[in-house]
């Protein structure tokens, strides 16, 4: 399993174009779209492309004005839920996941 997340700076008005763009993406979700033209966006197992690979194609869409890889994993699926299960109470505590 790899999971990758990225912060992108797009123009103020983010296009609808660009986010069908995005969206198009092999294992791309768009999760938060900021009138000030932040977005969250996460990239999920895509076999086929470098998680390096699709920052880059992020980076070069129209109206990306920037964007950085903020968060990268790669393991297994089943160690990963089970670390969440074990850690979940404690992130939650500290603010981690709101």
């Amino acid at each position: 399993m790899n999971l990758s997340g990225i912060v992108a700076h797009v123009q103020p008005v983010c296009p609808v174009a660009l986010r069908g763009r995005l969206a198009d993406l092999a294992g791309v979700e768009i999760h938060a779209i900021k009138e000030d033209g932040r977005l969250v966006i996460s990239v999920e197992d895509a076999p086929e492309t470098a998680p390096a690979e699709l920052l880059e194609r992020v980076r070069n869409l129209p109206d990306v004005c920037c964007a950085a890889m903020i968060y990268s994993y790669s393991g297994s699926m089943q160690k990963s839920a089970s670390l969440f299960a074990q850690n979940y109470d404690r992130w939650r505590g500290k603010g981690g996941l709101a």
